[in-house]
């Protein structure tokens, strides 16, 4: 309760705010979602490339200086994700999208009976 009544201007308000929704709970509300579509392993590989955006955005924006160890890194990171996004897994699991769909059922080639899985109905 002290932030609350510590007084605090509305321009620090608004900074506070645009922080919570910007930076915190549409980042991680996209990442989540993210998940559902793809496999956890390839998300969390993926969310590596943070830093490389923070790394550029402070350069771009702040006017950092980027070192060659960093541009290296920032390059290996990249380096990284593409190979592994583009590198095919193995269909045993599924994504959680996936595995929450009903199993859709197969008609026959006599069209007469509908198949869940192995067994007939």
């Amino acid at each position: 309760m002290k932030v609350i009544a510590g007084g605090y201007s509305f321009k620090i308000w608004i900074a506070f705010f645009y922080i919570a929704i910007f930076s915190t709970l549409i980042p991680f509300g996209l990442y989540f979602k993210g998940i559902e579509r793809i496999r956890s392993t390839r998300a969390s590989i993926t969310a590596t490339w943070e830093p490389v955006v923070a790394g550029l955005t402070a350069y771009f924006v702040l006017g950092e200086m980027l070192y060659p160890l960093q541009i290296a890194g920032g390059l290996g990171v990249i380096t990284g994700i593409v190979l592994l996004q583009i590198s095919k897994e193995k269909s045993a699991p599924s994504t959680p999208i996936e595995i929450r769909q009903p199993p859709q059922p197969l008609l026959s080639q006599e069209g007469l009976s509908i198949r869940w899985g192995n067994e007939v109905k």
